[in-house]
C-alpha cells in the first residue's frame, strides 16, 4: 500500500514540480519512462487477463469519454501529446509530440510531433490530424484549450496554437481524456461519432480486437506501433465481473491475473487466504460530506454546524478498525495539499463534546433527523461507524445507497432541505487542475456548496500565477479558507486496489490518475 510516509515523499516532489512547466519559454525534452525489463528472463510475451468490473460504454470518441471508461480508451490505443509522468507527480512529458515550445510573451505554443508514427488504421499521424482533433475539442462544452484562439499547421510535424490568454492549465489540458488523439480517416469513414464510442482508433501500443458488451474487451499487439520492441504484451483481455466474490474466486483459481480495483473486503480477504500476491494501491480520490449551503434556511449554512459535524466523527478509530490498512483520515481539503506545502490549518479532530456545545450554540436543542446519501460502491461499514459517531452526538443519519449513476445525477442540484451527501473527490495532478476542476465555483460539481469568500479568487490567482512557488502558496491559501470556514468535510482517503499474481512485471498503475499503463507490462516464466 501507499502509507503515509510514502505519499508525503511522493507528493511533496509536487512542490518543486508542479508548475515546472508554467513559465513561458520552457523547453522539454524528456523521453516517456521507461521500466526496466529482467533481460536474464526469456523474451516478455503472452496475453495479460485482468478484471475491472465497471464496463465499457463510450471509450473510443475522446468527448464521449467519462469516468471509467477513460480506463478503456488508454487500453484501447489512445495517446495524447502529452501525459503525466509515471515518477514525478506534475510534470507532463512527451508522448506523440517530441517537444514543445512556449513563444517568449506566451502568446503561442508550437508542438513539435514525432514522425513515423501510424494510427491503428495505417493512416498517418500529423500535424492535421491533430488540428482535426483539437478543433472539435475546442468547439465542444468540455472546458479544454478554452484559451486557444487559432491554430497554425507550420509543416507536416510542425502544429502553433495561438493563444488569447496563458494559464497553468493550458499544457495540462493535452494530457487529458478528451484531448486524446484518433484517427481522423476512420472516424468520418464508418460514420462519425456513434461508430467511434466503441472503435478506438489511435496510435497506441495494443489495438481493440473485439468487444462483447458487459463481457470482455480484447485488445492486441499494435506491431506497428512507433515506439521500438513494445508493447511486449501479445494481447491484453478485460473481463467485467462485478460480483467480487465471482471476481476473488476466479483469480485465486488462476484465470485472472489482477483484480482491477478491487473492494476492501475482497483485497483483505486475498491478502489473508495468502502472501504470494501483489497489492498495488494507488490514491483514487478523498472522500467528503458536502451539503447545501447556498440556501440560508440549511442547518449547515451555519458554520458552526458544519465544524460540529468534524468534530463528531472519529476518523482515526474508524479508518484504522475497518479500513484493513488501506486507508488513512484525512484533513485537508484540496488534494494532497498538506503534503505539498503547509496552509497552517489546525485540524477538527475528534471531539465530541465540542460537537455538541456548537451544535447547542448553533439553537438546536433536539435531536436532528438528517438524510444522506451516498454511492453504493463506496464502503458501507465505513458510513454506518460514521452514523454511530453522529447518533453520539444528537444527528440520527438516514444513510440512504444510491447507484453510481444516480450519485453522479445529484452533483447537478443542490442537497434538498438538511440533508447531507457522501462523495469522492477524484484529485488530480497538477493540484491546482483539480482544485480547479471540482472545486471552484466554475464547476459543475457541487452546485449546492456556497465558495467561502475567498476562495475563488486564491484558486484562480494561483492558475494565472507562473511562478511555481507562488503558486503553490496561493494554493495553501484557497485550502486554509476553504478548510476553516468547512467548505466540505473531508473523511478518508479511497484507494484504488490492484491485486496482482507475483509474475506480472512492467505494469504501470498510476500515471498521474488512476489509468494503468500496460506497453512495458510483461509476464515472468515461472
Amino acid at each position: 500500500m501507499i502509507g503515509a510516509d510514502r505519499r508525503k515523499n511522493i507528493i511533496l516532489k509536487i512542490s518543486v514540480f508542479l508548475l515546472i512547466l508554467a513559465a513561458g519559454g520552457i523547453i522539454i525534452f524528456r523521453n516517456i519512462d521507461e521500466p526496466e525489463v529482467d533481460q536474464s528472463s526469456s523474451r516478455p510475451e503472452g496475453t495479460l487477463i485482468i478484471n475491472y468490473a465497471n464496463e465499457a460504454n463510450n471509450f473510443g470518441y475522446p468527448l464521449n469519454i467519462r469516468h471509467s471508461d477513460c480506463h478503456y480508451a488508454w487500453w484501447g490505443g489512445l495517446q495524447s501529446l502529452v501525459q503525466l509522468s509515471t515518477e514525478i507527480p506534475g510534470e507532463l512529458v512527451p508522448v506523440l509530440a517530441e517537444k514543445w515550445e512556449f513563444a517568449e510573451d506566451r502568446s503561442s505554443c508550437t508542438f513539435f510531433l514525432r514522425k513515423g508514427i501510424k494510427f491503428h488504421d495505417g493512416t498517418d499521424f500529423n500535424a492535421h490530424a491533430v488540428k482535426w482533433n483539437m478543433e472539435k475539442v475546442i468547439a465542444s462544452e468540455r472546458d479544454y484549450l478554452k484559451n486557444v484562439k487559432s491554430i497554425d499547421i507550420i509543416d507536416y510535424h510542425t502544429i502553433r496554437f495561438n493563444l488569447s490568454s496563458w494559464d497553468s492549465l493550458f499544457l495540462s489540458d493535452f494530457a487529458s481524456d478528451a484531448c486524446l488523439i484518433i484517427s481522423p480517416t476512420a472516424f468520418e469513414t464508418n460514420g462519425g461519432e456513434e461508430w467511434a464510442n466503441k472503435h478506438p482508433v489511435g496510435t497506441g501500443p495494443f489495438k481493440l480486437k473485439e468487444y462483447k458488451r458487459n463481457t470482455y474487451i480484447k485488445f492486441e499487439r499494435f506491431n506497428d506501433y512507433w515506439e521500438e520492441n513494445v508493447p511486449y504484451l501479445e494481447s491484453l483481455i478485460v473481463y467485467h465481473i462485478p460480483d467480487p466474490m465471482t471476481a476473488m474466486a476466479s483469480f485465486l483459481r488462476g484465470e485472472l491475473m489482477a483484480l482491477r480495483m478491487a473492494d476492501m473486503i475482497t483485497a483483505k480477504q486475498i491478502k489473508d487466504s495468502s502472501d504470494k500476491f501483489n497489492f498495488e494501491v494507488c490514491p483514487g480520490g478523498n472522500m467528503a460530506i458536502y451539503f447545501n449551503t447556498i440556501n440560508p434556511e440549511s442547518i449547515w449554512a451555519d458554520k458552526r454546524m458544519r465544524e460540529a459535524l468534524e468534530y463528531a466523527i472519529d476518523k482515526k478509530e474508524i479508518t484504522e478498525s475497518l479500513g484493513f490498512g488501506f486507508i488513512d483520515p484525512l484533513y485537508n481539503i484540496i488534494f494532497g495539499i498538506n503534503e505539498a506545502g503547509n496552509p497552517k490549518t489546525t485540524p477538527r479532530k475528534y471531539d465530541p463534546d465540542k460537537a455538541r456545545q456548537l451544535i447547542k450554540e448553533a439553537g438546536h436543542k433536539e435531536r436532528l433527523k438528517i438524510k444522506c446519501s451516498y454511492n453504493i460502491g463506496f464502503h458501507s461499514d465505513l458510513f454506518v461507524a460514521l452514523q454511530k459517531n453522529l447518533s453520539e452526538v444528537g444527528i440520527d443519519l438516514e444513510l440512504n445507497a444510491m447507484s453510481h449513476t444516480a450519485t453522479v445525477q445529484l452533483n447537478a442540484h443542490p442537497s434538498p432541505g438538511n440533508d447531507l451527501r457522501f462523495t469522492r473527490l477524484r484529485g488530480r495532478s497538477p493540484l491546482v487542475r483539480g482544485a480547479y476542476e471540482e472545486l471552484s465555483s466554475k464547476s459543475w460539481y457541487f452546485v449546492g456548496v456556497k465558495r467561502t469568500e475567498g476562495f475563488d479568487d486564491s484558486l484562480y490567482s494561483a492558475i494565472k500565477e507562473p511562478d511555481s512557488k507562488k503558486q503553490q502558496e496561493l494554493l495553501e491559501e484557497a485550502e486554509r479558507i476553504a478548510y476553516e470556514d468547512a467548505m466540505f468535510i473531508p473523511l478518508w482517503t479511497d484507494p484504488s486496489i490492484n491485486v496482482v499474481v507475483p509474475e506480472l512485471k512492467g505494469a504501470v498503475w498510476w500515471v498521474g490518475r488512476n489509468y494503468p499503463h500496460f506497453e512495458r507490462a510483461w509476464l515472468e516464466k515461472q
